[in-house]
């Protein structure tokens, strides 16, 4: 399988995330390869941290075709919206991302780390198969009360507007991840400081 590097449209990591190369590195992550169970989606090789997006590094352009949601203060750039609070543990909010991301069309899974906190992936769409990069990094906020956030950031390869794809995706795929929680977490997911994501 041929791995393409990013052309990062919108906000542009200092760190570009890397293809695989050629050498033990590249053997390494070939030999991880599998695909999952479900959904059609292909996940590629864990625990390779220099090929993930350094979401501290992000720098805005002008262009529209992106959108980012992260935790105040994690970003460079002030990201378009500030994450939401789960009232659930890091683990638990990983697991939930992967089960919801498992039901959604053309996703590719290019980059999962071991801990499953960090992700790569790549959604097509359906008609002309045009690639979206989306980067997704969970976050234990470490004040013992058993709350995580995460920040994830869409956008186009190619093109200079999108049409709302990108804030679409992640608006519903937030939506999704509080569904899949709800039944553990009720209605505790604070959403204070931000608005309510629509439903799907």
């Amino acid at each position: 399988m041929r791995f393409e590097s990013r052309a990062h449209s919108g906000f542009e990591p200092a760190r570009h995330v890397k293809p695989w190369t050629d050498g033990a590195a590249g053997c390494m992550a070939a030999l991880q390869y599998h695909r999952s169970k479900g959904a059609g989606n292909r996940r590629t090789p864990v625990g390779i941290a220099s090929m993930f997006l350094d979401f501290e590094s992000l720098r805005p352009t002008s262009r529209p075709n992106q959108f980012l949601v992260a935790p105040k203060g994690l970003t460079q750039a002030a990201p378009h919206e500030e994450s939401p609070m789960f009232a659930v543990a890091v683990e638990r909010l990983c697991n939930a991302f992967a089960a919801m991301i498992e039901s959604q069309p053309r996703v590719d899974i290019r980059l999962r780390s071991e801990d499953s906190r960090r992700w790569e992936l790549v959604q097509r769409s359906r008609l002309f198969r045009f690639a979206d990069d989306v980067s997704v990094r969970f976050i234990d906020n470490g004040n013992g009360n058993g709350t995580a956030t995460l920040a994830i950031y869409s956008r186009s390869r190619l093109g200079y507007g999108d049409l709302g794809v990108n804030r679409r995706r992640v608006q519903r795929w937030l939506a999704l991840l509080q569904a899949e929680l709800a039944p553990r977490q009720g209605n505790a997911a604070d959403l204070s400081g931000s608005r309510a994501w629509p439903s799907p």
